[in-house]
Order: C-alpha cells, then structure tokens, then sequence
C-alpha cells in the first residue's frame, strides 16, 4: 500500500506496493544492507514521490531515464541518458510481446533490455522473468547491472526484497527475475511470463533449439507475456532465420536494427580505425549487422539468404505443419530414424510434389519417442497427406520401422531402392557414402535451382551448419536429422522411378531442362556404359533425366 503523510491509503493494491512507515534505512533494510529495502516496510510518502511513482509505473522511458543508473567509463556512476534509438527499442519491447533487437557491438543493446527489465518487475505483480545469455557469466552480468541500478534508487521507489542472491532476485510483489546459462537444466520447466535472451547468435543451435522449444510454448501460450531476442550476428543459424522472419513478417517477432553509423560519435574515421584494426569482414559482422555463411557449408551462403521460414499454421513441441494436405495433391515423406535415447532425432519432412517448385509442407522432430511407436508416427502423418508415399532410411533400427510400416500397419505406398550390389530391391533407402553424396549433389541443385523450398526453421538452420568434414557433409555443431530427410528426398528424386511415381510426361522434359544436365555435371563419378542400361533408362537419359550412376528405385 502507499499513504499519504497523515496515513491514509492513496493507491491501495493498484500501486503493487507494500510498504508502511520507516524510521530509517539502515534498521528496515535487507540484511542490514540500507540501500535495499526488505520486505514488509512500509515508507510513508510525500505527495510529490506518489506522483513521481505513478509517473514511473505508467512510462517506463520515464522511470529509466530518471532512477537507472549505470557505471561509465569515464564518468563513473551516472543517470542512464538514453539514445534516441534506445528509446525506441524500450517502446518496441514495452508495446509488442515478441521483439528482436540486431544491434552492432558497443551500442547498449543489453543495459536497455535490463533496464526494461527492471522497470518490468518493479511495477507489475508476479512476473517471473528468464534472463537468458549465452554464459552464465554474461547472464549474472547483466543481473548485476540491475542489482546496482536498484540499489541506487530511491528507498520510496523500492519493493521490498525477500531474496537477494547472484543469479536471482525475488521481490515482495511477487515478481523475481533469475540468470541463466544456455542449456542450464535449471531452466527447464520454468513458467516465465518474460524472457529476455542475450547474444543468442552465439548459443549453439542444438542448445538453443532444445531451450526454445520448451520456453516457447509456455509463454506463448499467454496474452500478456513477452520474449525479448538480441545478438550481433554469428553467422547463418537460427538468430538470422529468427531476424529473416521478423524482417519478412513470417513470424510474429518486431524487429529493431541498430548499426554503427546511428550510434552518436562514430564517423567516418572511427570506421577507418576499427577496419586497419581488425578486418572488413570483422566490421561487417559486428558493427553493419551483415550475417556471413560459412565458406564450406553445402548450400551457398547466397542460396542459403533466399531461404526463408513460412509461418506455421499449426505448432507443437514435435510438429511443424506449414500447409495442410490438399485434395488431388501428391505427398512425398521423407523418414530418418534414430534409437530414441535423447540423442540423434528421429525426423520427419513432408514435400508436395504435384508440382515444381516441390514444397516442403510439414517437419517432426523427437530424439525420445522409440522406433516401436515411431512407426504410428509416420503412418499417421503419411495418412493425413493423401496416404504420402513414404521413404524410410533403412539403416540399423530403421529396418524394425520398416517392418512395422510394411506389416503391421500394411501402408500401401512404401518406397524401395536397390544398391549397386544387389539384384533386388529393399524397402527404404540404406543410407551409405554414395547414397549421401548423390543426395547431398541433387539436394543443392534443386534448393539453388528454386526447384525445392525448404520452409521450416528448424530445417533452415540445419541447412546453415551442415558442412564439408572430410569428403562428406554433417552439422558442424547440433544435429542434420531434418537434413538427411532432405538428402534422402533429393536421392530418390534423381532415380527413373521418382519419374514413374509421378507423371513422366509431365515432368520429364521440364525436369531435363532445368535439372538433369547440371546434376550429371555435378556427379564425379563416370557413368556406366550405356551398354549396361535397359532401353527406357537410355531414353531417360538421353533426355538427361537420369544418368546410369543412380540407383533406380521401386515401389513396393
């Protein structure tokens, strides 16, 4: 409650104040601390600090520029004098509940949203707050910047604390905010009505993926609660996709972007100097917001900018489903298999392929479900897509999912393959070196030929970190499970039986014009004698559809 000097109530429960009549700081302290106030206090005010306060609860641009103090260089101890684009990222965050903040180095991205955050939990009730880096360090930094700040204001101001501690505060209103490290299990399971993610360009996506999918839901899930992203780029991972959403309203995030040239006192020869110190390519990175793609990743870096995240029409922890399946359309589902242990996943993508460019229209992901119900998986999502056709890495435990498919469930559109060093087909597509470099080759002709659009994030940002290690390609950190549904899609594209599957003279002439002919440039291996291949395969290739390198695929 707040009174007045003569005792009587002015603001009651809306003020979210518990606070009565002090002697002095020192005896009604926190611990004995008297620049922190304890909880059950109660301060008498005056009537110019109750204006004061009602002015700071309802503007938090006001509360910041008047009681956040932070530590200068130069200067010391001083009251926060904000850019105005600071003030504007304040407003961004304070109106929407999604917000990204791509800002160069050394601009105060991180002391403006702790300072948003301050006001946050000062003036509304039961808020619990993530503050989320990608060290802990970084994370109880950006706590302690609070911390010094909250000290600093004024004992009127204050709510009284319960807990004080490095890595969390919890205040008598009800509201506590808590540091955490990236991938910390202390996270896990949290409810937070707010999170604010710091640097997360630079978390591992595989952390990142895992951390995000289990926030997201539950504080999406609220109206009020809000999720604040920021980072300098790292590359193309998950914080460019995030950025490329925002920036083509694909998803449901507000972005602010920051460069160099607007942050005051930098000009021209402030440019010059931070270049011969460090390099072009470093100031671009760090200071023009520009996202750099690895040299050796499969898909170009400049391919890899065209891809875009769609916005899902239907989210859960396993499923992304960006389209649903539409009469009279063909379905193709790509499956990989994994043991189910929470390590590799077991993945699943969906491509319309009724017609060019081919779509991919629905993802799964889960690294705990076992092969033994992996199966009803597959079979359902097959289901709802006008009974897909279904290709199965048939590699180690993908056998059992096979088998399953095939027997128990009795799903009339499995695919089979056949190696160079069998006669006969086998349901699925054993995954080997050859397999895998055919695939990978056709998979980047046809995403840098607009001829497949790759629409989830989760399968983008494996895109951004699947490279060249040795004479193959693998995720340089996290998992490339939603890859290889895509490299395993794109090897049985290649084969005269995808041709037949769909409608050869549909797609045969187009398909020769547009892919065929730099796919077999693309192949290092000689192909076989034309003398070693049936009459329809030399047809085939004569119109540079197939090559005699290819497995030819059959339906079972």
């Amino acid at each position: 409650m707040i009174y007045h000097e003569d005792g009587t109530e002015v603001l009651g429960q809306k003020a979210g104040l518990n606070i009565r009549p002090f002697r002095s700081n020192k005896a009604f302290g926190y611990l004995g601390n008297p620049k922190i106030k304890r909880a059950d206090v109660k301060v008498k005010m005056s009537k110019d600090e109750i204006t004061e306060y009602i002015k700071c609860a309802n503007n938090p641009i006001y509360f910041i520029r008047s009681y956040f103090k932070i530590v200068n260089i130069d200067g010391g101890l001083i009251p926060f004098d904000m850019y105005d684009f600071q003030e504007h990222v304040v407003d961004m965050m304070h109106n929407n509940r999604f917000s990204i903040l791509l800002q160069c180095r050394q601009s105060g991205k991180t002391i403006t949203m702790t300072a948003y955050l301050l006001w946050y939990i000062l003036f509304n009730s039961y808020k619990n707050v993530g503050l989320l880096a990608n060290k802990k360090s970084n994370a109880t930094k950006a706590l302690a910047r609070l911390k010094l700040a909250y000290e600093k204001m004024p004992f009127w101001l204050q709510q009284g604390v319960i807990s004080w501690n490095k890595g969390d505060i919890e205040l008598e209103n009800g509201s506590k905010i808590t540091a955490f490290a990236a991938g910390s299990d202390a996270a896990r399971g949290e409810s937070f009505s707010a999170m604010m993610a710091d640097e997360i360009a630079f978390i591992a996506p595989n952390i990142w993926d895992e951390y995000y999918k289990s926030s997201y839901p539950t504080i999406s899930s609220g109206k009020t609660s809000k999720i604040m992203l920021a980072s300098t780029p790292n590359g193309m991972n998950h914080f460019y996709t995030l950025v490329q959403g925002a920036r083509n309203e694909t998803n449901t995030y507000k972005i602010h972007e920051i460069t160099w040239d607007q942050v005051p006192g930098r000009d021209e020869s402030w440019k010059k100097e931070t270049i011969d110190n460090t390099s072009d390519e470093a100031f671009e990175t760090e200071h023009c917001n520009i996202f750099l793609g690895s040299s050796n990743t499969l898909i170009p870096g400049w391919a890899l900018r065209t891809l875009v995240p769609e916005r899902a029409i239907s989210l859960t922890d396993d499923m992304t489903v960006i389209e649903d399946a539409k009469p009279e359309h063909t379905y193709f589902l790509s499956a990989d298999v994994s043991h189910g242990v929470g390590q590799d996943y077991s993945a699943i993508s969906v491509f319309d392929v009724t017609t060019y460019p081919f779509r991919q229209v629905a993802t799964y992901r889960n690294n705990t479900i076992s092969p033994l119900v992996y199966p009803n998986v597959i079979e359902e999502i097959g289901r709802r897509y006008n009974t897909a056709y279904i290709l199965v890495e048939a590699n180690d435990i993908g056998v059992v999912v096979i088998q399953a498919l095939n027997w128990e469930y009795e799903y009339p559109n499995l695919l089979s393959t056949k190696t160079e060093s069998s006669t006969k087909s086998k349901l699925g597509i054993r995954v080997n070196k050859r397999t895998k470099r055919i695939g990978c080759s056709r998979l980047k002709d046809m995403i840098t030929s607009t001829k497949l659009q790759v629409t989830t994030d989760a399968t983008i940002n494996e895109l951004m970190g699947f490279q060249q290690k040795g004479e193959s390609y693998e995720a340089a950190h996290g998992t490339d499970d939603l890859v290889m549904t895509c490299v395993n899609f794109a090897y049985y594209v290649s084969t005269d039986m995808f041709a037949m599957l769909i409608n050869p003279n549909k797609f045969k002439a187009e398909y020769a014009k547009e892919f065929g002919k730099r796919a077999l440039e693309m192949l290092t291996p000689a192909p076989k004698s034309i003398n070693h291949i049936s009459k329809n395969e030399k047809q085939l290739a004569d119109n540079g559809f197939i090559d005699g390198s290819c497995d030819r695929g059959f339906m079972a």
